[in-house]
């Protein structure tokens, strides 16, 4: 099995600048780890139109996906068929497709209810759903 089978892809995604470089001395460090590491340019085109670009752009990684969604619709920025790669809060406002997120009424819940303690659930159960599947079992022979 080769390393890149087993060692996670880290994507590193600003939300405030197109350009990744502000990500420099963190990418060092993690390669250093012996991770892989990506950090691609972030459009700012709207959290939609973000969302859709940086999902496709993970999924091509060919690597297990956790999306988290607040008020863009997943069912709209994918990612698509992959089971349980969406985290989101399941509140009636979301999805509300808001382009100003400071325009929310309801304090950003959809983006807040979403813990650090789910995503870490989450993320392990797709990394283990991912090494239980029979082609991953193949590779470990």
């Amino acid at each position: 099995m080769s390393t890149s089978d087993l060692t996670p892809t880290v994507v590193l995604v600003h939300g405030a600048f197109v350009d990744a470089s502000s990500w420099n001395g963190v990418i060092a460090e993690l390669k250093a780890a012996g991770l892989d590491v990506v950090a691609p340019p972030n459009l700012l085109r709207g959290v939609g139109v973000d969302a859709a670009y940086l999902t496709g752009f993970v999924e091509a990684l060919g690597r297990p996906v956790v999306s988290i969604f607040g008020p863009t619709d997943p069912v709209w920025a994918g990612p698509y068929r992959r089971d349980g790669a969406v985290l989101r809060a399941d509140l009636p406002c979301s999805p509300c497709y808001l382009r100003e997120l400071r325009r929310c009424p309801n304090n950003h819940d959809c983006m807040k209810n979403v813990s650090a303690a789910a995503v870490i659930e989450r993320t392990e159960s797709v990394l283990s759903e991912r090494a239980n599947k029979p082609e991953a079992q193949a590779r470990r022979r």
